[in-house]
């Protein structure tokens, strides 16, 4: 993920400033920085994920625009709070679509599927190295999802606790979740590590809510909605799990 944040003072206004280090309290004040906001996202992303992204962030207070016409994005994406591209299954018609919204979007760029399947396949911790060397090259936040899911800026790192493993069998939520990096990362451009860190653990912990209803991957999808959309301070200050690794 790639923070091109150019004039923060453009950006949804917040109450966002100094937070304490307690990465609880970090996660409530973004959840609810975005709702009071509700920073425009754009997504570019592909049709089988594009239902769930835009619910994702609904739910969490943000308004979605699935915006992927070329004729559109040059006028509509410098109005945007920040853009959110899926290159994890380019193809030649979509790949001018993003090229384009990236150069003329103003604010913050989101990338996904950097790391594609580490989620199912391995345990988020192999990838660590290879993550920190990538954020120090681009100057970027790098996440890498699993079991426990892995934020670094090429100095810091940090790993975030919260979810359940029946989102693997759950397509779009890795779309849905750096959507919602997009989203924190736009009413706090200025720390896009700890926004990154914080989606990834509100997102968890939405599911880990949610999969207290359901009783199967279906009813998980519906429930992780809910329980995003009706997220609380006590809920989020006692179940907030990120700790320095």
């Amino acid at each position: 993920m790639e923070d091109k944040t150019q004039n923060p003072q453009e950006q949804p206004s917040t109450n966002i400033t100094e937070i304490s280090e307690s990465w609880p309290r970090r996660a409530w004040a973004h959840l609810e920085s975005v709702r009071r906001a509700s920073p425009l996202i754009q997504c570019i992303t592909n049709f089988v994920s594009m239902d769930l992204v835009a619910n994702v962030l609904l739910a969490a207070g943000a308004s979605p625009a699935m915006i992927h016409s070329i004729q559109e994005i040059p006028d509509f994406a410098p109005k945007t709070h920040a853009l959110y591209v899926n290159v994890g299954t380019l193809t030649p018609d979509w790949l001018p679509r993003m090229k384009t919204a990236g150069r003329t979007c103003r604010h913050s760029l989101m990338l996904t599927d950097l790391f594609q399947g580490v989620d199912s396949m391995h345990d988020s911790a192999d990838a660590v190295e290879a993550a920190k060397s990538l954020a120090q090259v681009t100057g970027s936040v790098v996440a890498v999802s699993g079991a426990v899911d892995i934020v670094t800026d090429g100095q810091r790192l940090v790993g975030a606790r919260n979810g359940v493993a029946m989102l693997q069998k759950i397509t779009a939520t890795g779309c849905s979740v750096t959507a919602l990096i997009a989203a924190f990362v736009a009413i706090d451009p200025l720390r896009p590590f700890e926004a990154t860190a914080t989606a990834l653990s509100v997102f968890g912990l939405a599911a880990e809510i949610g999969m207290e209803m359901a009783k199967g991957p279906a009813s998980l999808r519906m429930h992780l909605i809910d329980a995003l959309y009706g997220l609380d301070r006590d809920i989020v200050h006692r179940r907030t799990n990120i700790s320095h690794m």
